[in-house]
């Protein structure tokens, strides 16, 4: 399978989530910056291997048919807007919710696979705000996945001093996303702190 050939491949593009600092290293990415220090890039998922979408790969698609990241944006949006879960942090872990603690959930894709994304898509967005009417935190806790906690039941600071200690010890580097709490606001991310 040719990747020169955009139609013929476009229903194998996804978006992913990746930091400033990954952004820096893969300078060749096709990236677009979506809040703080949060970038959106895309790749073709292949039976075999996963391939970056670049700015050369991006180039030979426009001169041979026009494409723009217009077009990236679309395909990834329709091969990614199903399959998200969200589950209660106590499911995920197979022990009973404390009720006297607020409930953490987790989001990712079926695969596990760059699933924080998941924070972009409406009908997460939509879930969630179901799930605490009262409005969310969200942690980017990895590339793979993200973590909703109602934003009443939780002090900020504390979560962001979370977020920062675990990156350093339990994320690698290249699955790292951010250090700050984030906020939905009107479909987009907001920094809380």
């Amino acid at each position: 399978m040719t990747l020169m050939n955009f139609r013929s491949i476009k229903h194998l593009i996804h978006e992913r989530l990746i930091s400033t600092e990954q952004s820096y290293k893969y300078s060749l990415l096709v990236k677009v910056g979506v809040v703080a220090d949060v970038w959106r890039t895309w790749y073709v998922e292949l039976p075999d291997r996963m391939v970056a979408v670049t700015y050369p790969l991006l180039q030979q698609w426009t001169q041979q048919e026009d494409i723009s990241i217009s077009d990236l944006e679309a395909a990834a949006a329709e091969n990614d807007s199903v399959g998200f879960t969200i589950r209660s942090m106590s499911d995920v872990l197979g022990f009973l919710h404390d009720p006297e603690l607020p409930e953490m959930y987790v989001v990712s894709n079926e695969s596990g696979q760059f699933g924080a994304v998941a924070v972009l898509n409406n009908a997460v967005q939509k879930k969630l705000q179901d799930i605490f009417p009262g409005g969310y935190f969200v942690l980017l806790s990895s590339v793979h996945e993200i973590l909703a906690i109602a934003n009443d039941t939780s002090d900020v600071d504390q979560l962001a001093f979370m977020v920062r200690s675990i990156n350093r010890e339990q994320v690698s580097v290249d699955d790292r996303l951010s250090d700050h709490v984030f906020t939905v606001d009107h479909g987009r991310l907001a920094v809380a702190v």
